[in-house]
């Protein structure tokens, strides 16, 4: 997954870089629009003007970090300070969702196999 975040707090820049390494995602820190390119994610700190049209051009998902009593319709974003689990649990729930569903399939597949063979056996 490649993710980008628009940025110019130092401390948000150091908590998106740490989640995104413990994601095992390719990162990469702007402070403006200006060099964007294709990717997975954008992720867009309140503070810096951008175009959200023109981000959407860029990524498949946009995720804004907003300062708290705003709200931005239509996106989803998380409140600043944050919690890195948080905002951990939220970028793999908008990038692997599909993945979870997979998973959950490819678990029941393996349960009604056992069972099938707990069947099979008992006969």
């Amino acid at each position: 997954m490649r993710v980008i975040l628009i940025n110019n707090n130092p401390i948000i820049s150091r908590l998106v870089e740490r989640s995104m390494q413990k994601l095992n995602y390719a990162f990469v820190e702007y402070d403006n629009t200006s060099s964007l390119e294709e990717c997975d994610l954008i992720i867009i700190d309140s503070s810096v003007e951008v175009s959200v049209d023109e981000c959407k051009n860029f990524a498949k998902e946009l995720l804004f970090i907003i300062d708290k009593n705003t709200s931005i319709d239509g996106y989803k974003y998380i409140f600043k300070p944050f919690l890195p689990t948080d905002f951990v649990s939220l970028v793999q729930d908008m990038l692997e969702p599909k993945e979870e569903t997979d998973n959950k399939a490819a678990q029941e597949d393996i349960k009604e196999e056992i069972t099938n063979l707990d069947e099979s056996n008992e006969e």
